[in-house]
C-alpha cells in the first residue's frame, strides 16, 4: 500500500509539473508575440516620419527588439544550473527549522528524515491547491509515529516564519533600493507587520485551535515552547533560505540574454532580485 501510495503521488506530481510546463510554455509564447507586434508597431511609427534622428531612434529600438526575439528562447545553461542548486540549497536551512519546531513539539525526527519530508512535501506544491504539501508531509513522517497535531502545527508555524522573514527581506529591499517614499513608508509598515504572524501568543492560540487529541499538559508543555527564542532561531534560520532564493532569481536573470539588465547593475540588482522573489512568493 505505501508503495503503491508513493506511486500515485509520483502520477499527481507528473501531472502537476506538466501543467506547469505548459502554463509557462503558453506564457513564454505570448511574450513573444508581444514582442513580434511591438516591432510590427515600430515600423508603421518609423514609415510615417520625416525626422531622420527620429527614425534612427527607431531603428535602434527596433534591432534591440528584434535581438531580444532572436534570443528569447536561448539561456545560459550554466547560470540555470547554478540558479537551480542554489535554490536547491535554500530550501535545506527551512527543512532544518521544520525539524527543530517538531523537537520544540516533543517529536525526536532525525533530521535525515526531516530533511526528506520537507523535500518530499515540496512536490506537492505543483498539485492545484497545495494542500498535497501537508499530506505529504504526513505521510513522510507517518513511520516514526509522530502525532499528526505536532506535525500540522509545525508545518504552520514553519511556513508562517518563512513568509513573515520573505515579507521583512522584501520591505529591507524596497527600502534600501529608495525607489519612492511611499513605497518605503509601505516596507516599513510591511516589516513591523511581517513580525506579527510568528508572534508567540498568537501561535500558542493557533496550537490551542488545533489540538484534537492531545491531553492539556502536552498542550501546555508545547505552548510553553512556542517562544521567543524558538523566534528568533526560525529568523535566523531563514534569511538563509530567502538570501539562497534571491540569489537563484538573480542567476536566472543573468543566463536569460533577453532580459535587459544595463539598467540595473551591482547591489541594485541584487537588491532588486531579492525583493522581487520575496515579493513574488509571499
Amino acid at each position: 500500500v505505501r508503495y503503491l501510495v508513493h506511486f500515485i503521488v509520483l502520477i499527481l506530481v507528473v501531472w502537476g509539473i506538466a501543467r506547469s510546463v505548459q502554463n509557462s510554455a503558453q506564457q513564454l509564447s505570448q511574450q513573444q508575440t508581444q514582442l513580434e507586434r511591438q516591432i510590427q508597431e515600430l515600423e508603421r511609427e518609423k514609415a510615417s516620419l520625416a525626422d531622420q534622428s527620429a527614425a534612427q531612434k527607431l531603428d535602434q529600438q527596433t534591432a534591440d527588439l528584434r535581438r531580444q526575439l532572436q534570443e528569447f528562447w536561448k539561456a545560459d545553461w550554466k547560470y540555470l544550473v547554478l540558479g537551480g542548486c542554489v535554490y536547491a540549497v535554500g530550501m535545506i536551512p527551512a527543512a532544518v527549522y521544520w525539524q527543530v519546531c517538531l523537537r520544540a513539539l516533543g517529536q525526536n525526527v532525525p533530521w535525515r528524515l526531516a530533511l526528506w519530508g520537507y523535500f518530499y512535501g515540496n512536490l506537492g506544491k505543483y498539485f492545484p491547491g497545495k494542500a498535497m504539501v501537508i499530506v505529504l508531509r504526513l505521510a513522510a513522517l507517518a513511520p516514526m509515529g509522530v502525532r499528526r497535531v505536532a506535525t500540522v502545527m509545525t508545518i504552520f508555524i514553519e511556513t508562517l516564519t518563512m513568509m513573515a522573514v520573505g515579507g521583512a527581506v522584501a520591505a529591507v529591499s524596497l527600502i534600501l533600493l529608495n525607489l519612492d517614499r511611499r513605497l518605503s513608508l509601505l516596507a516599513a509598515a510591511l516589516l513591523v507587520g511581517t513580525f506579527l504572524p510568528t508572534f508567540p501568543p498568537l501561535l500558542r492560540y493557533l496550537l490551542s485551535q488545533l489540538q484534537p487529541g492531545v491531553d492539556n499538559s502536552t498542550l501546555q508543555e508545547w505552548s510553553s515552547r512556542l517562544n521567543l527564542r524558538l523566534l528568533m532561531k526560525g529568523w535566523a534560520i531563514l534569511c538563509c533560505t530567502w538570501l539562497c532564493f534571491g540569489l537563484s532569481l538573480g542567476f536566472v536573470l543573468k543566463g536569460i540574454p533577453s532580459v535587459e539588465l544595463d539598467w540595473v547593475v551591482g547591489e541594485r540588482f541584487w537588491l532588486s532580485a531579492f525583493g522581487a522573489c520575496a515579493l513574488a512568493v509571499v
